[in-house]
């Protein structure tokens, strides 16, 4: 069973998923991903500010200064 945070309705990382199908489905091993991969199994369209953090993160680490993060349509 995959804890609370981890949405049901969208599988994440399915590679991940589908390589370690028993492991994933523990406690232990869901928070470790999550804490690895703060968006794993959360939707970066529906949550815009998680997408921003993320992508200001990667940006930082691979040294890239020129992103810019559109506002979402309304």
């Amino acid at each position: 069973m995959l804890t609370e945070s981890i949405s049901e309705s969208r599988p994440p990382c399915p590679g991940i998923r589908s390589c370690f199908q028993e492991k994933v489905r523990t406690a232990g091993w869901a928070n470790k991903l999550k804490q690895m991969i703060p968006s794993y199994g959360v939707s970066l369209i529906e949550n815009p500010d998680l997408c921003r953090r993320v992508r200001s993160e990667t940006a930082a680490v691979l040294n890239i200064n020129n992103i810019s993060i559109r506002e979402a349509a309304k």
